[in-house]
């Protein structure tokens, strides 16, 4: 039912490693599934694998703390949540990550829930795709996001969310980043945020970005321009 890597109970380092076409079949965690457990991963690549459920590169579950640095995550896939990453119930940090061509149901790069803690810096999400909400992150069902310095460009979104998804009371704080040239089929081409979730943002750019339903402003920052934000 696991892709790749195995991880329950357990502190497991990788390291200058690549995690490529793996696949889980009837489950969730195409490259490595880790459950109540400590994982690191540095200078590594995580590419080509899926998963029937959630998380086609990488499934986090259950109290897990999850590091990625410096690493290239591309072209994996999720038939449900997360194509690329797929984080319940745990603790993930994301520095210096290169995130590109992911697909997923929802989520393509990244998605989240019931998550507290979730820091994202100085990373690039780049032509992820998904068929709901969230091209490059999805947080879902209370999660907690805090985002620095990072890129998302030319992700799409079938349904909102070009960029960013936000739905059921999740919230995320982004600072200093730049959104050009998303796009969502309905609504908020680079950011929706819905069912009384929050987002709230400094310093970062929005350029290009295009819904192709509906992107009304909102009065989130003083440089919020139309097709940016949708709030519901």
């Amino acid at each position: 039912m696991v892709g790749g890597i195995l991880i329950s109970n357990s502190t497991v380092a990788i390291t200058s490693s690549s995690v490529n076409h793996n696949s889980a079949q009837r489950g969730s965690g195409g490259g490595v599934w880790a459950m109540s457990s400590t994982v690191t991963m540095t200078s590594s690549t995580a590419k080509n694998n899926s998963a029937q459920n959630d998380g086609g590169g990488i499934y986090s579950y259950l109290l897990s703390n999850l590091t990625i640095t410096n690493s290239t995550v591309t072209h994996n896939s999720a038939q449900m949540l997360g194509g690329r990453l797929h984080s319940t119930k745990s603790t993930l940090v994301i520095a210096d990550v290169s995130m590109s061509h992911n697909s997923a149901s929802q989520g393509g790069g990244l998605s989240t829930e019931l998550s507290n803690v979730i820091v994202i810096n100085r990373s690039v999400f780049i032509n992820n795709s998904c068929n709901s909400r969230g091209a490059a992150i999805l947080g879902h069902s209370g999660s907690r996001i805090n985002i620095l310095d990072s890129l998302f460009t030319s992700n799409k979104a079938s349904g909102g969310g070009g960029a960013i998804g936000l739905e059921k009371e999740s919230r995320i704080i982004s600072n200093s980043c730049t959104f050009t040239d998303n796009w969502a089929m309905s609504e908020g081409g680079a950011v929706v945020v819905m069912d009384h979730s929050q987002y709230s943002d400094a310093g970062s750019t929005f350029t290009r970005n295009t819904a192709h339903d509906i992107g009304r402003p909102t009065t989130l920052t003083p440089a919020v321009l139309k097709n940016h934000y949708l709030i519901e």
